[in-house]
């Protein structure tokens, strides 16, 4: 089972990261990440044989690999540079502190037989999942122009703009990340 279900997860990871990243699908692969979930606690619910739980398990971990490599990405494109540590702080204590309490309380579940319970509450709470990511905005829509450092800006001026999400600098340029979908690489090179 253990083989079976790391092969199709490392399949599901790398098709995650290629697509999520280079051709812009991250909100949709969550999405497909967080359907696999609820199938799975679904298939868990009703199994009650062992092929049946081995494809339970199968599908739990293709949703779990879908999703593992986008979240973080996610997560930081959403803050502005100065935030990336707090928020990628924050997001992976979340993420340890759920896997915690989840043992706990699927240990709580299985000691008093209550298994079916818990994947119904596992289903109720991935499509309350799911339905939160469909009003996420795409990471997609955020994008970069990249200037030399020696460009001059008014950063207030920009900072100001629809659209305008983070002015920053690394060691090789000057960045400006927007949101496309309210102002364009053109209007913003306008201003500058």
């Amino acid at each position: 089972i253990y083989t079976i279900s790391m092969i199709a997860g490392f399949i599901a990871m790398g098709f995650a990261g290629s697509l999520g990243e280079r051709k812009n699908l991250s909100k949709q692969i969550l999405l497909i990440g967080v359907f696999f979930f609820i199938l799975s606690y679904l298939c868990f619910t009703f199994s009650y044989s062992l092929n049946f739980f081995i494809f339970s398990v199968i599908i739990f971990f293709i949703g779990f690999n879908l999703h593992e490599p986008i979240m973080q990405s996610c997560a930081s494109k959403f803050c502005k540079v100065h935030e990336k540590g707090v928020a990628l702080g924050i997001f992976n204590s979340f993420g340890y502190g759920g896997s915690f309490i989840g043992g706990i309380l699927g240990g709580l579940f299985l000691h008093f037989e209550k298994l079916e319970l818990l994947t119904i509450i596992l289903v109720v709470l991935s499509v309350f999942w799911f339905i939160l990511l469909l009003f996420l905005k795409n990471p997609a829509e955020f994008k970069n122009i990249y200037l030399n450092l020696n460009t001059p800006l008014n950063w207030e001026k920009l900072l100001n703009t629809k659209g305008v999400i983070d002015i920053y600098k690394n060691s090789k340029n000057l960045v400006i990340k927007f949101d496309n979908k309210l102002t364009s690489k053109e209007e913003l090179e306008a201003k500058i």
